[in-house]
C-alpha cells in the first residue's frame, strides 16, 4: 500500500482570502446561479425580483452581508423561514403522508447562503483529506469504491486477518 496521503494546507493568503468581506462579483455570481422560479421566502422578493434590480440594491446588500459576517449582526427576518407541505406527486392528496415539509427561506439569505461554498470551493480540496471525495470538485464517488476494492484485492493478497466496521 502506498504511504498514507498528506493534506495540503492552504497558503496564508488562501486562509485570508476566506476571511474578507464578500465582493460584489461572488454574490452577484450568487444570485445569477440561483435557480429561478422558486418560492419566495416571507418577504415575497424572488431571486429575478435580485436579478432584476440588482444595480439598485447591492451596495445594501453588501452592506447587509459585511454587518453579517463582520459584526455577527444578522437581521430578525434572516433568522425565519415559512413551512409549507409540498404535495409529493403521488398518492391521495387527502392522505398526509403524500406531501413533505418545505421550509421558505428569504432569497437575501440564499445568497449569502450560496456565496459561501462559493468561496470554499477554491481551497476545499486542501482541506478535507485526499480520500474524501463526494462534493469536492475534480473528484468522484467511484474513486472511493476504486479504492476500496483496492484495499479489499491487497488484504486478500497478503492474507490479512482483518475485520471491517462501519
Amino acid at each position: 500500500m502506498s504511504p498514507e496521503p498528506q493534506v495540503e494546507r492552504p497558503s496564508r493568503q488562501e486562509r485570508e482570502g476566506l476571511n474578507t468581506p464578500f465582493t460584489l462579483e461572488e454574490l452577484h455570481l450568487a444570485a445569477t446561479t440561483s435557480k429561478r422560479g422558486k418560492t419566495p421566502g416571507s418577504d415575497g422578493h424572488p431571486v429575478e425580483f435580485y436579478i432584476e434590480l440588482w444595480d439598485l440594491i447591492w451596495p445594501d446588500l453588501l452592506d447587509l452581508y459585511e454587518e453579517m459576517v463582520g459584526k455577527g449582526n444578522m437581521p430578525q427576518s434572516l433568522h425565519e423561514g415559512m413551512i409549507t407541505l409540498l404535495y409529493k406527486q403521488k398518492g391521495e392528496k387527502e392522505d398526509l403522508k403524500n406531501w413533505r415539509p418545505i421550509s421558505l427561506l428569504n432569497v437575501d439569505c440564499k445568497i449569502l447562503a450560496k456565496a459561501i461554498p462559493n468561496r470554499l470551493k477554491k481551497v476545499i480540496a486542501k482541506i478535507v483529506y485526499p480520500d474524501q471525495s463526494c462534493g469536492i470538485p475534480g473528484r468522484q464517488i467511484a474513486d472511493s469504491l476504486a479504492l476500496f476494492q483496492d484495499t479489499i484485492e491487497y488484504i486478500k493478497s497478503r492474507k490479512f486477518q482483518v475485520a471491517l466496521v462501519n
